[in-house]
């Protein structure tokens, strides 16, 4: 089972931090991690007129915003941890030394803002990722998995398993983009090209069923003459989706910390949190 021990909560101490904060402690219930670690930068780009806060001052809001937040649960480690470096370097630079399992963090979903730094850290850390866009709802009732049947979709089936179980009304919605040529239902016959289609939402139904999803939780979704990603994100706003999961890389993908092209398409084209399951070995 993929493990979320350690959470990463990333907070710059605006009000925009109430939503990354109020997803972390849904998901604490879901994921059960025994460690929470809340990061802030002290670091400000030349943009930001901001005043600097003190790293005592900084830790001390730090303390205070979670407060409501995280302090009856006892059973949670809480370690607070401010730097004055820049933000992608430290939060890829802890991740690593203290074996992170997930980094949570806002992103913009302003159109003309290209809020660099969430996809920076999702490309770069060596863990799971969740990016919170800065207005979206908390509810986990409909997650679409991206499911092209590998490990790494199943793993990404599994964790969203997990977070919909806190649910009884919860559906995960499985989504495959299958790759048949333009025009293929007039070349090969209307029956065959249905057949096709049969065939790959059975197949879909077995990975599921095989990932010990119970059938009356998952709807299956074939997308045929689409690209990947733009069949994940037509289907999340038809279904009304409120989360995406997709493992960090499908079928034939090369290193971890690498993404896909279709995960960083669609991480750039919703306004859904978009949770990418990575899959990482430690060394003991």
């Amino acid at each position: 089972m993929h493990k979320f021990d350690t959470f990463l909560v990333c907070l710059d101490l605006s009000n925009k931090d109430r939503q990354v904060l109020s997803h972390a402690s849904v998901l604490v219930k879901s994921l059960q991690p025994t460690k929470l670690v809340f990061f802030h930068s002290l670091h400000k780009d030349e943009e930001d007129e901001r005043v600097k806060d003190s790293s005592d001052e900084a830790l001390s809001k730090l303390s205070n915003r979670i407060a409501d937040w995280f302090e009856s649960d006892v059973s949670l480690e809480t370690e607070y941890f401010v730097c004055d470096g820049p933000p992608i370097r430290e939060i890829i630079s802890f991740a690593t030394a203290s074996k992170v399992d997930l980094v949570l963090c806002g992103k913009s979903t302003r159109k003309h803002h290209h809020d660099l730094l969430p996809h920076k850290i999702a490309r770069r850390a060596p863990c799971s990722v969740l990016l919170l866009p800065h207005d979206s709802h908390v509810s986990f009732s409909r997650i679409l998995v991206a499911a092209d049947r590998s490990e790494h979709s199943r793993q990404a089936l599994c964790v969203a398993s997990r977070i919909s179980d806190r649910n009884d009304d919860a559906k995960v919605i499985l989504v495959e983009a299958i790759d048949m040529p333009y025009g293929s239902q007039m070349s090969i016959g209307a029956n065959r090209f249905v057949d096709l289609r049969k065939s790959a939402t059975e197949q879909l139904r077995k990975f599921a069923r095989a990932s010990e999803m119970d059938e009356v939780r998952f709807d299956v979704v074939i997308a045929s003459n689409l690209k990947a990603s733009t069949a994940i994100l037509e289907v999340a706003r038809k279904r009304s989706a409120t989360m995406i999961v997709m493992g960090s890389k499908g079928k034939g993908a090369v290193a971890a910390t690498i993404l896909g092209s279709t995960v960083e398409n669609v991480a750039k084209g919703t306004d859904i949190p978009l949770l990418i399951v990575k899959s990482v070995k430690r060394v003991n």
